[in-house]
């Protein structure tokens, strides 16, 4: 019963998922969904910013504040927001003049006294770097001291053409699909998990806009369309994560589902796949960033993970390089049709197979690379590959 109960889940999300999919969405035209900065970070941060066009001056970032980070509605996921920000001073980042991160952060609140930090992670993982316990490898530690010292790695930082200088209060937010976790890497140079404000979109995120949208339902009816759009857009991207983890918990019968019929490769079907798809691929490398524990030079771009996806062909490459600190060889791991191979980046030696396990991330068709979708199946793969590497590797540090 148990298995006839998961395949009527499986065919329920996807028959849901194909009702909506053909209906019109501003943001689907002009962006892709998976562009966390130039789509979901900059439509939110328009929206705070008290000087956006919206003319709604600052009631979205009040309601911001106050209905999302001064509430307590869930302890577990860290602090609520205990200081005030001066209203007459606020300026947030990006805003419509200025489209560019400061520093990288994905959106920055300050009055000039105080900070709020807000990392926005729906696809990718976090950006840590090896060296010097200084307070700056990690991501979230970083941010935090860039802007409480007011100062990066290397430089003072600058803000408007002047110092920025340092900040009395920094408050660091986390903002996922689920409310999870950071890396411990990202934070633990500097900061607690208990310091950290995760949250979500289905619950924090959702229920502000439907405040934003209240707010001007009657002033600008244009905007509170747009805003209705936007909260479908991030319901549809939960929904495909949500079946991504049911493939993953009935792995097996979701490969029955496959290999007897093509169930998931079917016209009707296949779009939703192809991003179940994207966001395997997307989690493997991510998830392979963090347990390889290295200053990672480059690793597959959205657009890199979308050309494998939607690519008629076996062969289109995926790779990740990175480095150790003291070591002067740059590694370099690649997917392709040979699987997964290794080498340093300094023409010496050949591409060494990495795993046993024939996995092409062009070519979710076969059993091996079907099942990547599956988490448990990830990490075994990961820890084979990190396994090889350190046993060919012996001069590379104890970092796996």
């Amino acid at each position: 019963m148990e298995k006839i109960a998961t395949i009527k889940d499986i065919k329920r999300k996807f028959k849901d998922y194909n009702k909506k999919k053909n209906e019109f969405n501003i943001f689907k035209a002009l962006h892709n969904e998976d562009d966390e900065r130039r789509l979901h970070s900059r439509f939110i941060s328009y929206l705070l910013s008290p000087e956006s066009s919206h003319g709604m001056r600052d009631c979205f970032l009040k309601l911001f504040i106050n209905r999302v980070l001064k509430i307590d509605d869930n302890p577990k996921r860290g602090p609520k927001l205990d200081f005030e920000l001066d209203w007459d001073r606020i300026i947030v980042l990006p805003n419509e003049k200025k489209k560019a991160e400061f520093y990288d952060i994905d959106i920055l609140i300050d009055d000039g006294t105080n900070a709020v930090v807000i990392e926005n992670k729906i696809f990718a993982g976090d950006s840590n770097h090896t060296g010097k316990n200084n307070g700056y490898n990690g991501q979230l530690s970083r941010y935090y001291n860039t802007i409480k010292e007011g100062k990066d790695e290397k430089n003072d930082i600058k803000i408007n053409g002047g110092n920025f200088g340092k900040r009395e209060s920094v408050f660091i937010v986390y903002l996922t699909l689920s409310g999870k976790e950071p890396s411990k890497e990202s934070y633990e140079e500097t900061l607690k998990i208990e310091n950290i404000k995760r949250i979500d979109y289905p619950t924090n995120i959702n229920g502000w806009l439907s405040e934003c949208r209240k707010e001007v339902q009657k002033k600008n009816e244009l905007l509170s369309k747009i805003i209705a759009q936007y909260q479908i857009l991030t319901s549809d991207i939960g929904t495909i994560k949500n079946v991504q983890e049911l493939l993953s918990e009935g792995i097996d019968i979701a490969w029955e589902l496959q290999s007897e019929n093509g169930y998931f490769t079917t016209p009707e079907n296949t779009e939703l796949f192809k991003h179940v798809q994207w966001h395997t691929i997307a989690d493997f490398f991510n998830e392979l960033e963090t347990k390889l524990n290295a200053n990672v030079q480059n690793k597959p771009k959205p657009e890199d993970i979308t050309k494998v996806v939607y690519a008629q062909s076996d062969n289109t490459p995926l790779s990740i390089s990175f480095r150790y600190n003291g070591i002067d060889d740059i590694f370099y791991i690649a997917n392709d049709n040979k699987g997964f191979t290794f080498a340093p980046i300094n023409g010496r030696e050949k591409y060494q197979k990495l795993c046993e396990v024939e996995i092409n991330f062009n070519r979710f068709s076969d059993e091996a690379t079907f099942k990547m979708i599956n988490s448990g199946n990830r990490a075994k793969i990961i820890a084979e590959i990190a396994e090889q590497i350190s046993k060919r590797y012996d001069k590379l540090p104890n970092a796996f």
